[in-house]
């Protein structure tokens, strides 16, 4: 009987995805997703070099704050708006935010 590691061609399955964070299959997506987004749109982090390896309330933050209308409409479209929600209300609840008050006001007013 041959040991499994004998065998070149057979290959073991690996764990791409966290224990903890099983049951959230779309999490890595939305991280890969939101770091192609920021790669794309360097302009909206300017005082930061790294861009691409961002959380998504970060990224949130740099949309809303320095981001036109289509900027949010394609991040929203890229992350989804359920989460953009949660994600800003969260940080709403939070003692501070960087938030521009026009911008907080108005996605109170939506969210």
């Amino acid at each position: 009987m041959l040991a499994v590691w004998a065998l070149p061609w057979v290959t073991l399955p690996v764990r791409r995805i966290p224990w903890w964070c099983e049951k959230w299959y779309n999490y890595h997506m939305a991280a890969n997703k939101v770091s192609s987004f920021m790669k794309r749109r360097r302009h909206l982090m300017w005082y930061t070099w790294r861009n691409a390896g961002v959380s998504v309330p970060a990224a949130l933050e740099a949309v809303l704050n320095y981001g036109d209308v289509a900027d949010v409409r394609a991040f929203i479209a890229q992350v989804g708006r359920e989460r953009v929600r949660r994600t800003f209300r969260a940080q709403q609840g939070k003692p501070r935010s960087n938030y521009r008050p026009e911008v907080r006001a108005l996605f109170r007013a939506i969210w």
